[in-house]
Parts: C-alpha cells; sequence; structure tokens
C-alpha cells in the first residue's frame, strides 16, 4: 500500500497502528499521573492557607516566611482540573476497555507486541522463543507438510488476519535474528513461516525459511520434505529428489517423504520408480488420499487403466469431494469403454465443482462417444466458457456440429481449434472431410495435407474413409496417401 506517496508493507501499517494505539495508553496515563499530582498540589496550597486563616494567622507557613502569600486558589480553577482528570480518567478507561477486547478476540497481539518492543524489555533468547511459539499457536498456524497437489488445488488458506500477524511476526523475528547474529525462533516458528510463503507461491522466501528451520534441526523430516516441495515447484528435481530421500533417512516410516518422491520421479519420466514412490507412502499410510491419487495416474500413464480405477476409489474414500479424483476415475472409464459409468463420473465432478473445465469436456466427449451430441454440444459449450482457448472442446464442438447438420458452424469450430494449436492433426483432418463431402477440392487435399504431415496414420484413414470417395482417384490425394498401405472402407 501507498503511504504518503511512499509504498509500505501492509503488516507494517498494522503493526505500527496498533503500536499507535498502545502509545496513546501510555500517553493518557502520563497525563493523567500529571494532572492528578497538579490537582494535589493546588489542594494541598490552599489547605495549608485555611488552616492558617483558622488559627488567625498565628503561625506562618514556610512559604510566608520568604515570600508574600499569593491570592488564593480559585473555586472554579479547581473545578477545571478535577473534570480534566476526570475526562482523563473516563478516555483511558474506555481505552483500556477497547483493548482488552481486542486481546481477548486476538490472543496473539500481546506476544506480537513484545516481540516488537524485545530490545527494551531485554528479552531473553527464551522467551523470545516463546512469544514467537505463542503468536503462530494462537493465529491457529502450525507446521505441517506443505504437499504441492493439495496446495494447488486450492487448499482453504489461512484466515487473513492470522496471516498479517504472522507476516508482522516474521519481519520482527528478522530483525531479531540480526541484532542476535543468528536465528533465534524455534525450527517449528520458521517452517509456519515457510508455509505461508509457500502458499503464496512465494518460492524463493519459503525455501529460505525452510533452510534456517534445517538449520535449527537438521533432522526434520518435515523441513526435508518442505524444502523438496518448494525445489520440485521451481523445476530443480535433483535437488527436490536428494530433499526428499534425507526426509526418509530422516524417518524411514514418514509417508509424505516417498509421496513427494514420486511427484518427482514423475516430472523426471521415471514411471515405474515413481509408481513404487506412491506404494511406498500407501504402506506408511494405508488412507493417504493424495498417494492414491497420484498412483492413479502414474497407473494411467503406464496403462493400466483397470489398476489406475481402483487407486481412484480409494483416494474417493477419503475424499469424497475432490472433483479431480472423480474426474480421473471418468477418464479410466473412458479409456474402458465404459461409457455410461464414465458418464456418471464426469456428472459428480461438475456437481461438485461447476467451474471445473475438463470435467466438462470429460462430459462432453462422451456424450459425444454415446451418440448424444446435442447434449455433447451443451457441455462443450460450458467448457469454452470456462476456457476459450482449449483447443480439445473447440475440435469436440465441431465434431457434434457436423454430425447435427452444422457443417459451416463446425468449420468455423475447427478453425479456431487449428488457430490454438497449429499443428492439431485431428483439426485438420476433420475439415478436410467437411470439404470433401462438398466438393471443395482444394481445401479438402490442403487441410487433409497438413494433417498427415503431423501425423501419418491419416493416410491411412483418409484412404478407408467414404468422406474421400470423390477423390480416391485424383493424383493429388494419391500422392498426399502414397505411403498408406492397402485397406477396407471405413464405416461412417
Amino acid at each position: 500500500m501507498r503511504l504518503f506517496g511512499y509504498i509500505v508493507d501492509q503488516e507494517i501499517v498494522f503493526l505500527s497502528g496498533i503500536g499507535a494505539v498502545l502509545l496513546l495508553i501510555v500517553l493518557l496515563c502520563g497525563m493523567v499521573r500529571r494532572a492528578g499530582r497538579t490537582g494535589k498540589r493546588r489542594r494541598s496550597t490552599a489547605a495549608l492557607e485555611k488552616a492558617a486563616l483558622a488559627d488567625g494567622g498565628k503561625e506562618e507557613t514556610p512559604q510566608e516566611k520568604t515570600a508574600p502569600a499569593g491570592p488564593p486558589e480559585s473555586q472554579s480553577e479547581s473545578e477545571e482540573v478535577r473534570g480534566r482528570v476526570d475526562k482523563l480518567e473516563t478516555e483511558l478507561k474506555t481505552v483500556g476497555r477497547k483493548m482488552d477486547l481486542l486481546f481477548s478476540l486476538f490472543p496473539p497481539l500481546p506476544s506480537l507486541f513484545l516481540l516488537g518492543a524485545s530490545e527494551e524489555l531485554r528479552l531473553s533468547e527464551e522467551e523470545i522463543r516463546r512469544q514467537a511459539a505463542y503468536v503462530m499457536e494462537s493465529a491457529g498456524l502450525a507446521p505441517a507438510a506443505v504437499e504441492g497437489r493439495t496446495q494447488e488445488k486450492g487448499k482453504e488458506g489461512q484466515d487473513s488476519l492470522a496471516e498479517r500477524i504472522a507476516g508482522a511476526a516474521a519481519l520482527r523475528m528478522r530483525e531479531i535474528d540480526r541484532c542476535f547474529g543468528r536465528p533465534v525462533g524455534d525450527a517449528s516458528f520458521y517452517l509456519v513461516l515457510g508455509n505461508l510463503s509457500f502458499e503464496k507461491k512465494e518460492m524463493e522466501t519459503a525455501l529460505s525459511w525452510y533452510d534456517i528451520a534445517l538449520e535449527k534441526d537438521p533432522g526434520s523430516p518435515l523441513a526435508w520434505c518442505n524444502k523438496g516441495a518448494v525445489l520440485e515447484k521451481t523445476g530443480r528435481f535433483e535437488e527436490a529428489l536428494a530433499a526428499f530421500e534425507r526426509a526418509r533417512e530422516a524417518d524411514p516410516g514418514y509417508a509424505p517423504a516417498w509421496y513427494g518422491k514420486g511427484m518427482v520421479l514423475g516430472e523426471l519420466g521415471r514411471m515405474e520408480e515413481e509408481l513404487e514412490a506412491y506404494e511406498g507412502a500407501i504402506e506408511r499410510d494405508k488412507g493417504y488420499a493424495d498417494a492414491w491419487y497420484t498412483k492413479g495416474i502414474a497407473l494411467g500413464n503406464l496403462g493400466r487403466y483397470e489398476d489406475a480405477l481402483s487407486a481412484y476409489d480409494r483416494a474417493i474414500e477419503g475424499r469424497p469431494h475432490d472433483a479431480e479424483a472423480w474426474y480421473n476415475r471418468g477418464l479410466a472409464l473412458s479409456y474402458l469403454g465404459r461409457h455410461e459409468e464414465a458418464l456418471l463420473s464426469y456428472e459428480h465432478a461438475v456437481r461438485i465443482k461447476p467451474d471445473e473445465g475438463e470435467a466438462w469436456y470429460g462430459k462432453g466427449f462422451t456424450l459425444s462417444s454415446l451418440g448424444r451430441h446435442e447434449e455433447a454440444l451443451h457441455a462443450y459449450d460450458k467448457t469454452l466458457r470456462l476456457r476459450e482457448d482449449d483447443a480439445m472442446a473447440w475440435l469436440g464442438k465441431g465434431v457434434a456440429l457436423n454430425k447435427l447438420g452444422f457443417p459451416d458452424e463446425a468449420l468455423h469450430a475447427f478453425d479456431s481449434a487449428i488457430g490454438l494449436r497449429q499443428d492439431y492433426a485431428k483439426a485438420w483432418y476433420h475439415r478436410a472431410r467437411i470439404f470433401s463431402v462438398r466438393g471443395e477440392r482444394e481445401g479438402a487435399l490442403e487441410s487433409l495435407s497438413q494433417a498427415v504431415k503431423t501425423e501419418e496414420h491419416y493416410k491411412e484413414k483418409a484412404k478407408k474413409s467414404r468422406d474421400f470417395k470423390s477423390l480416391w482417384e485424383d493424383d493429388a490425394f494419391r500422392r498426399i496417401i502414397a505411403d498408406a498401405g492397402p485397406g477396407e472402407e471405413e464405416k461412417k
């Protein structure tokens, strides 16, 4: 945010505002004490004068021996002083009640103030650690494994005030660490700060906090795992793999370390090892939903769709409201040709998460496979409203439109798909089919040539498809499919 033309961190403004309130309290207290002392002095002088008059002026006060007596204090001045004192006391009580309420609503604030005044109060390192830990605990922040997939799926974040309190504590702890010349807080404190930075996708900052946590506790499997997650997210896969190995060495039974290793091996294309790592995680935690989910993906990539389906079912047992798990379950069923069951999974996914574009696409594809093209068209349109740059959805829409008898609209959809992916062979092929059926030779040959340039199997498909029957004797067509072997006509 900007303050008087300068950019200032929100956490600093927040902490400064609270500090200003405390300063106001201190000033009010000082004013009350000064006003009280002034009132007492004036009342004491008036009392002495009154006593002297009562004695008939026989005894002099110490003042009367050195200086002539001044005029007596007027009643109006005394009442004015008492009025000011009463007003200040009332204001102080009001501020005090408000601060008590603030502290009761947000318990970490008193500890945060103590950290802010640690130099003045000369807190010991142990006291600093205790207050810092209490700030995080009271704000509901605790160290945890930052499993990349869970975080990216939109796991519920911390309350904004809790994050601001943690941010203010982080700023103060940096200053304290600089003063001491070394990290003073506990490892768990720096882990929490790393987690918050990770959630905000501030990866380098998160990495620095995790390194400090490891400096405090080199054998922490949690800190090694979280560091590995940051390295994996930033594409430093070999370093990430080493970090997860360190976590496994620190605690061989720590399931997230096996899971993280699997994630990195998947990025490196080592699919069999990836699968073994997920199985290692599940062996140590039978209900590890994330590991079951990623195991399903790994099995699907290996073409083991029945096994993948079983893995997704186990993931859904642990996370019944996970739209992505339902979508991938539908995908496995689609590969198995079980379209009716696949459709149910996709519908479940979009009920859970109506803006899940992939699930809408899967639903459209399955409806097309079932011959329900009007419903498929609706699903593709929904996908494109969510993701207008989805080339596959444009292709599916084009196929549905052509099946429904709208070739011009279908061509527009295929052109849109090709505009997003110039080498989209399937879109070029469907475009060629429409031109051929309409007798537009040049358009058909040009589109077919583009299709086979990327994927040669379209030579064989064109030779078999009756959509190209009018071109079978065309020399240019024959040259395009020249390498295709003999085959039977493709049925429509």
